[in-house]
């Protein structure tokens, strides 16, 4: 039995960030893309994926697994 894949949290992304206290601007610099890209993650208009899924967890200080629903 196969289980389902896992999906991206956007609400769960924008609490890890807010939690650190961060602006969108700045988690997009930590990360190194554009804060409009923060902004459509937030939004569930898009969704990290390789370096940047990586790059965000290694900012917020979680998992890469935390940025994805339960």
């Amino acid at each position: 039995m196969e289980g389902k894949p896992l999906a991206f949290d956007p609400a769960k992304l924008a609490e890890l960030r807010e939690a650190k206290g961060w602006s969108q601007q700045a988690l997009a610099e930590r990360v190194g893309v554009g804060r409009t890209t923060v902004v459509a993650w937030e939004a569930g208009r898009a969704e990290p994926k390789g370096g940047s899924l990586l790059a965000l967890a290694e900012a917020l200080e979680v998992p890469p697994e935390n940025l994805y629903l339960r």
